[in-house]
């Protein structure tokens, strides 16, 4: 599980990376990687915030919109332990 994680956590991290520089199409790649993670729900978790910002920075309201729904979908998650950007390594 550790090394899961420690995998997804670095997609999340090297695609907010893109985002960050602007480059919201580069950082697909890395969601495709988190969508076809084994880890699904904790996969889930890191790719609603990401959703979110590649739907702003591209201007794609249903890419937001898919990561709010994940949010509320796994609400619990998100209440108990908060946006996964403070994990973020």
């Amino acid at each position: 599980m550790q090394k899961e994680y420690d995998e997804i956590n670095s997609y999340f991290i090297k695609a907010n990376e893109k985002i960050d520089s602007g480059d919201a199409e580069s950082a697909l790649e890395y969601v495709t990687k988190l969508e076809e993670s084994k880890e699904k729900n904790l996969a889930n978790y890191y790719l609603a915030p990401l959703y979110i910002d590649i739907g702003v920075v591209k201007e794609d309201a249903p890419m937001v919109l898919r990561g709010i729904e994940l949010i509320d979908k796994n609400f619990d998650v998100w209440s108990k332990f908060g946006s996964p950007e403070k994990y973020a390594i």
